[in-house]
């Protein structure tokens, strides 16, 4: 596929904006109208939406036999649409879109990475343990537990 860059900069001395010169150049204009078509298509399904869910949900396509394609963000979304997909259908299909059938589908976030714990125990803490360390001699698994906690924090 060509660079889109060196079809837009082709184009570009006709035209007034990189939107104005996409709508000119060859294959960038049938993507542009595809993608504005969807954000009527999503802004459409969004008003037939609940207000917790209208933000949520995105249109991934619509393939040719009618069948409309959404992401939602987690299940008990998905779930949500597709208890109310027939009502969906009926009211894009009032609005003149040509669908037939719907599909949901989650789309799955990473989790976010793990942060590095960065506890560490006061120099107050330290002298505690190291107190209380010395006063649980009678208890030896004990006493040790703590001598192991103040040697992984870095105390005596």
């Amino acid at each position: 596929m060509p660079d889109p860059r060196l079809i837009l900069s082709n184009v570009m001395s006709d035209s007034a904006t990189p939107l104005d010169a996409a709508g000119h150049a060859p294959g960038l204009a049938e993507l542009l109208a595809r993608q504005q078509l969807y954000r009527r298509l999503e802004a459409d399904l969004r008003r037939q939406l609940p207000a917790a869910l209208a933000g949520r949900i995105d249109v991934s396509c619509v393939h040719d036999g009618g069948e409309l394609v959404l992401f939602a963000p987690h299940g008990a979304a998905a779930t949500r649409l597709r208890a109310t997909q027939q009502r969906l259908l009926t009211a894009l299909q009032a609005q003149g879109w040509a669908v037939r059938q719907l599909t949901v589908k989650v789309r799955s976030t990473p989790p976010s990475p793990l942060r590095d714990k960065q506890l560490a125990i006061g120099p107050a803490g330290q002298d505690a343990l190291q107190q209380a360390a010395g006063q649980v001699a009678h208890h030896p698994a004990l006493a040790l537990a703590l001598a192991r906690l103040l040697a992984r924090q870095g105390g005596t």
